[in-house]
């Protein structure tokens, strides 16, 4: 064909082509390999890991349920709830309780007292932000909505 060219690839420059192109497929087929056991381990360790996350619930769900299953609770409060102005009122309380489970832990009650803030959203529902005292020192916060009784 006049005015065309063509190319002739020798032989052994074929097999070579060829051999690269071998080589180069190998070496994806080994990195993609090695991906997929990268990626088999992560979702292995990540398995371990939530069950181990549950085997630790669990123990601590029997560690709970053994710690109250023969535990008594007593307690008694006084509570005076005063209305000072619109919708907005105070509380304070008294109270003690204990924890027992023998006659020998029975004698152990513990004081607490406090204050607390409310504020009646509604008719018959208060907005409540309480802080109690301890024997010793303790404190502690709440926020709730109704009252506790």
């Amino acid at each position: 064909i006049p005015g065309t060219t063509a190319a002739v690839i020798p032989m052994e420059q074929m097999k070579a082509n060829e051999q690269s192109i071998l080589e180069s497929i190998k070496a994806d087929v080994k990195t993609a390999t090695t991906r997929k056991e990268g990626l088999c381990s992560m979702i292995s360790n990540l398995e371990n890991r939530q069950k181990n996350a549950f085997e630790k619930l669990s123990s601590l769900e029997e560690q709970l349920a053994a710690g109250r299953g023969n535990k008594e609770k007593i307690q008694t409060q006084i509570e005076l709830r005063q209305h000072v102005w619109r919708r907005n009122g105070i509380a304070v309380w008294l109270g003690t309780g204990t924890v027992f489970h023998d006659k020998e832990s029975f004698k152990h009650f513990l004081p607490n007292y406090g204050i607390g803030y409310r504020w009646e959203f509604k008719k018959d529902m208060n907005i409540r932000l309480d802080v109690g005292f301890g024997r010793k020192g303790e404190m502690g916060f709440t926020f709730n909505v109704n009252e506790a009784f």
